[in-house]
């Protein structure tokens, strides 16, 4: 009953599309000093934040250009305080963000994800110039037939799989004549959280010589390294480097976390962070000395704050959005074809992703922890 009501809906959907664009014709102009944009990322937490470097890309060219992002509500917390962002919207469905937006004037508008009612939407709301991205070098579920059906009164822009996704999203920007390979990305918060995220990381009464950011949980089963693992890295930090654990993550990773610090054997130098804000959360990240985790949003917030990462990433494509450089370690795999990447997370081998986190030795990641550490370690010694 479900899947037909979703067929006669999206039915409805592209009808009306279709005379959209009897009457008013593709929204497929190339422009030159757009005044205003909007940009649909409805992915999750770390996919908004890589998105940062489009947002700042439209500003850079256009500091005039009004730019309006559509995302979902948590996301509107991790872009808070963003000089590129005017304005932020959340998604509800397609009636609301159409009602919301046909009332402006939209020079541009882009879906950063293959999604069907995101690009109706933004077509229906009368945008003049729409891009949209068509999968290369692979597959993706979300490339419907009602997406591909629209799509062809928009601009399509190639979005190659397993290449650096942050890359792939700024070639969204080319029709309005923006043209970058900087996908640096950015994070701001409150000062307020910057007092609060100071409180805590001096809170400990011990002496400590290195903070680490431990994000045990992965809100995704098949992403997620045993906790049990997590806590011999922590205590191989402790043991090893005077490090004090600062474990990171929302209350959804509870049980995660939770199991971690139990399995530990100096859970006295631990300082469980837990239910912070997301603005708080942001301005410890920026505080540590290192972050390990698997590939999880916090992840990229170390990342776009300069902070060192590890990054254990399973069965998803190191290609596609581990954080890159010198300070940037990823554990991947110790075989086999990835499972995961951006335009599809949802069909694939789960026992064959599960195999892949599994294969991950607590061994593979104290080598990288070694590895990186001495590289910060040179780098303060070169200061």
């Amino acid at each position: 009953m479900k899947r037909l009501q979703v067929i006669f809906e999206n039915s409805r959907l592209i009808a009306r599309c279709f005379l959209h664009y009897l009457f008013r014709g593709k929204a497929n102009g190339h422009l030159t000093d757009p005044r205003s944009g909007i940009i649909i990322q409805r992915g999750q937490f770390g996919d908004m934040i890589v998105t940062t470097a489009m947002f700042r890309a439209v500003k850079r060219s256009y500091p005039r250009c009004r730019l309006t992002v559509i995302g979902n509500a948590i996301n509107r917390r991790v872009l808070e305080g963003n000089p590129d962002v005017d304005e932020y919207i959340v998604w509800e469905d397609v009636p609301h963000i159409i009602e919301k937006l046909k009332n402006n004037t939209y020079d541009f508008g882009c879906v950063t994800v293959v999604n069907f009612h995101s690009l109706a939407a933004l077509y229906l709301a009368g945008i003049k110039t729409i891009v949209a991205p068509v999968i290369r070098d692979g597959w993706s579920p979300y490339e419907t037939r009602p997406y591909k059906i629209i799509r062809n009164f928009v601009i399509p822009k190639d979005h190659h799989m397993r290449q650096y996704v942050p890359r792939e999203y700024l070639r969204l920007l080319e029709p309005i004549g923006i043209y970058t390979e900087d996908t640096k990305k950015y994070i701001y918060w409150t000062p307020t959280a910057e007092r609060k995220a100071k409180e805590i990381v001096s809170s400990p009464r011990r002496q400590y010589a290195l903070r680490i950011g431990i994000m045990s949980g992965a809100g995704n089963t098949v992403k997620q390294w045993e906790p049990k693992k997590f806590s011999q890295v922590a205590d191989y930090l402790v043991e090893q480097y005077n490090a004090h654990i600062f474990s990171i993550g929302s209350e959804l990773n509870r049980k995660e976390n939770d199991e971690m610090i139990a399995h530990m054997r100096h859970s006295d130098c631990v300082t469980d962070t837990l239910g912070t804000s997301v603005d708080e959360v942001k301005a410890l990240v920026s505080l540590m000395d290192l972050t390990v985790s698997v590939d999880t949003g916090p992840i990229f917030i170390a990342e776009a704050s300069g902070v060192p990462t590890i990054d254990i990433t399973g069965a998803i494509d190191v290609h596609e959005m581990a954080p890159r450089g010198e300070y940037h370690l990823v554990v991947p795999a110790k075989d086999g074809e990835p499972q995961i990447w951006t335009m599809n997370a949802t069909v694939y081998d789960h026992v064959e992703a599960r195999r892949q986190i599994d294969s991950i030795s607590v061994q593979m990641v104290v080598e990288a922890v070694d590895i990186l550490i001495a590289k910060i370690e040179k780098k303060r010694l070169h200061a």
